[in-house]
């Protein structure tokens, strides 16, 4: 089981200081198997792993549902009963004001797994797929698999036909092959007759294929809803729920990124009967806005062709009030057959004990009409086609339960995922991380969100609407070869939520209309929230740290365990090689140096062979044990000189990174030459304005003075304290796995090769420009730091509410560092 926490501590100090909050985030692995897979012929079979030894993971359950509108009761509207998703809603965010990018299916999913949009994907209808214009792009799904994530696709994911015999997604996102159920359209004999009927070539007696065939090579419409009394897996979404389960099954001990796509409640309106008696009809309320905008644009409308081409609905004029109710009741009552499947699904997880590790992710394509605007379907840019369900659920959320109003859009959560995750996002990705929002979801967030159309539909020549939906306002702008000037539609939804009057031509708001279409005009890019940029252009650098990795292979030599150290560091050496770091740090010992000088020189030798398989630049420490085999020849094999003690990354500015060997400090406290050589460089940097990560063989802690070689720590504590820097404190060895505040200093511990050696001792520190991740894998030993964090009133010591690690469990930390503020901002 995996437990996330965060911590929070304010420490105010004198003004010449700054306020300092230390934010934990850690995540606490019971697996640590990552698998190599082999793609699979058979789409129904999961493939064999390789146990190969890797971070441990948060699992992703990533729920699509087609045409699903925020008519629910988790979103304040009367409709669908949905206990499931409510359920979910209450583990969870949910964002009221989520945007799609483009309100048809193939545009949006393909704007959502690639996070571009629309004119970069240059999908605009559901026949082009993405990668015509962007063949070598990576996907959602595609990231996390080539971080060695098991990739499935179930149902209706990225897009295609109802066909399960044709490939519908895009094979380089998934591990295996697609799998998704035959589609069965209609399941009673009224239904079928309305097909035989409408299409005799296809369902007569000269039929080719038989109807369920036929029903399952493509959709035909016959009646508009249908309530057959049939158990949930007759029809397409209760397969899907038994499929999901069945892999949640095979894949549960490693990590995953399952995608389950339900079709439903996209027309026809089928569903099981019990479903439908969940509905009254006469209490079926239809919305208050049954028409057009007044003064609004014929290129806002749309034909509401997906159920106006059903049995039963008149292709054009209006719709009997008794049919609509009729159609609104078996909408909802689909929405109420997937909520079902996706309780079912929910309940497995948390059979499976994967709750606590899985981020859940429940998202609609697009909003849809029913008989808002007048309208039945999607393919516009009102908000009721906008406007999506989003609900995010991830281990140790702060804000669960609560509801966000920020803007967000589809396009954003392949870079939250990622960044809820831990996982490295490739370039070129036009959405925003809102992990921010995770934990305040009512903190500023962007100034718009953006969404198109083309009319008609994916045609050349067509004329493109494009759509910003402010707090309160929402500009589109029709653009196009056969327009002479742009067309514009503004509502004000403070006023008008229903959006009955376009008032873009009126005179009282022209200086209004102008300042939006300049915000239009600047684009997505100028909306961003002020305190954050894309999340891939923050990052100023990141580095692997190994932790005191020592070996010998005298067999007779205790402790034995340093003879397996090689093949630990191997495995490190891989791991880091995987990630796009700019550089590496050894932390700690190399070698048992206890043996003769020659034996120490021979394994030092063996171990610089695996650390040259680096493929950035290292930053080796020479600790303590070295010392039989010469120092300053020691440092001339690794071709360092004593400065790399005090170094900064190159290419960035206003950062230094010093690095203390064990044996200089004492066994983890500074000796009296070493300190004054210390106290000058953060004084120097501290007048540069640099900001400075300290690391060192051993803690910096209180018990460490019961060793008999501990000079006094006070000084050296006392000394890095009271700074002025930022000081994220490394250390290995015994004290390990977990973060600690300890009188001003910020304690990250790593074990050690030597104490642990079933596992890696390794970590992946990344720095922002506003904040410090880490994250780490290793053994935590019985032995843990000593977790106390400082009240903010009293300035005393006290015991926190949660505990860092238990023993002796695999641990992964995130940990966050925010100075307030940074030097030169």
């Amino acid at each position: 089981m995996e437990r996330r926490m965060s911590i929070a501590t304010n420490h105010s100090v004198e003004p010449c200081r700054w306020q300092t909050r230390f934010l934990l985030d850690c995540v606490f692995g019971s697996r640590w198997v990552v698998a190599v897979f082999f793609v699979l012929l058979a789409a129904n079979t999961v493939p064999a792993a390789e146990a190969i030894e890797t971070r441990p993971a948060l699992n992703v359950l990533f729920i699509a549902v087609d045409d699903l509108r925020p008519r629910l009761e988790c979103y304040g509207e009367s409709g669908a009963q949905s206990p499931n998703i409510d359920r979910l809603a209450s583990e969870g965010v949910v964002f009221r004001n989520a945007f799609c990018q483009f309100a048809a299916c193939n545009p949006s999913r393909s704007s959502l797994m690639t996070s571009r949009r629309p004119d970069t994907t240059t999908v605009f209808d559901n026949r082009r797929r993405f990668r015509s214009a962007l063949p070598d792009v990576v996907t959602l799904p595609q990231q996390f698999k080539r971080l060695g994530y098991f990739t499935c696709s179930l149902g209706k994911v990225i897009h295609g036909t109802y066909r399960a015999d044709k490939a519908h997604e895009d094979p380089l996102s998934w591990s295996v092959p697609e799998w998704r159920p035959d589609y069965v359209g209609y399941a009673t004999p009224e239904g079928l007759a309305v097909l035989r009927r409408r299409f005799p070539s296809q369902f007569g007696d000269r039929a080719r294929y038989s109807a369920a065939e036929t029903m399952a090579h493509r959709g035909y419409p016959g009646l508009a809803w249908e309530s057959p009394d049939v158990p949930d897996d007759a029809l397409f979404d209760g397969r899907l729920a038994n499929k999901a389960i069945e892999v949640l099954r095979e894949v549960k001990d490693r990590p995953f990124f399952l995608a389950v796509g339900f079709i439903k409640p996209h027309a026809p309106y089928v569903a099981p009967k019990k479903y439908f008696d969940l509905h009254n009809l006469d209490a079926i309320e239809l919305p208050a806005n049954d028409r057009l905008p007044r003064d609004g644009t014929p290129l806002a409308h749309a034909d509401s062709a997906e159920v106006r081409g059903y049995e039963g609905v008149p292709a054009r004029g209006p719709i009997s009030l008794k049919t609509q109710r009729e159609l609104v009741r078996a909408y909802n009552a689909c929405v109420s057959y997937v909520d079902a499947q996706i309780g079912r699904i929910l309940d497995e997880l948390a059979r499976l004990g994967l709750r606590e590790n899985t981020v859940v992710v429940l998202w609609g394509d697009h909003g849809y009409h029913l008989g808002h605007n007048g309208l039945w379907g999607k393919n516009t840019n009102f908000d009721s086609a906008a406007r999506v369900p989003l609900i995010v659920s991830a281990p140790g959320l702060k804000a669960a339960g609560k509801t966000s109003d920020a803007l967000v859009e589809l396009v954003d959560l392949y870079p939250t995922l990622c960044d809820v995750c831990g996982v490295p996002l490739p370039e070129g990705l036009e959405g925003t991380s809102f992990r921010p929002l995770l934990d305040t979801p009512n903190r500023p967030w962007k100034k718009a969100a953006f969404t198109q159309h083309s009319r008609p539909l994916g045609q050349p020549g067509a004329s493109m609407g494009r759509s910003m939906r402010t707090d309160r306002y929402r500009l589109t702008e029709w653009t196009g070869p056969r327009l002479k000037k742009p067309v514009h539609e503004l509502y004000d939804y403070q006023t008008d939520p229903g959006e009955t009057v376009n008032l873009a031509n009126r005179p009282e708001y022209k200086s209004l209309r102008e300042d939006l279409t300049a915000q239009l005009d600047a684009g997505w890019k100028a909306a961003l929230p002020s305190e954050s940029r894309p999340v891939d252009q923050r990052l100023l650098f990141s580095f692997g740290l190994i932790a005191d990795v020592q070996y010998s292979d005298e067999p007779d030599r205790p402790p034995r365990a340093y003879r397996t150290s090689l093949d630990r560091l191997r495995q490190c050496v891989t791991e880091l090689n995987r990630h796009p770091i700019d550089f590496t740090i050894q932390l700690g010992d190399v070698i048992d140096g206890n043996t003769s000088p020659e034996k120490t020189r021979e394994d030092l030798d063996r171990v610089m062979s695996e650390f040259a398989r680096l493929d950035k630049k290292l930053y080796h420490v020479v600790g303590n044990h070295c010392l039989n085999a010469g120092r300053e020849e020691l440092e001339k094999k690794l071709g360092l000189a004593r400065a790399y003690y005090d170094f900064t990354p190159e290419g960035v500015e206003g950062w230094r990174l010093i690095v203390l060997d064990g044996n200089d400090a004492g066994y983890g406290v500074l000796g009296e030459e070493q300190t004054k050589w210390l106290e000058a460089t953060l004084a120097k940097a501290r007048q540069r304005g640099e900001r400075v990560i300290v690391f060192n063989h051993f803690a910096l802690l209180k018990q460490a003075a019961a060793h008999s070689r501990m000079k006094r720590p006070e000084p050296a504590r006392s000394m890095l304290g009271q700074s002025g820097c930022v000081v994220a404190y490394f250390a290995g060895h015994e004290h390990a796995g977990g973060f600690a505040e300890d009188r001003g200093i910020y304690h990250v511990t790593l074990q050690g090769m030597v104490e642990a050696p079933e596992q890696n001792a390794f970590a992946i520190v990344k720095v922002f420009d506003d904040r410090i991740e880490i994250e780490g894998f290793g053994k935590v030993p019985s032995r843990c730091l000593p977790h106390k964090t400082r009240s903010p009133k009293s300035g005393h010591s006290a015991r926190p509410s949660h505990p860092v690690a238990r023993a002796p469990s695999p641990v992964s930390f995130r940990g966050l560092l925010f100075p307030e503020p940074w030097p030169g901002r």
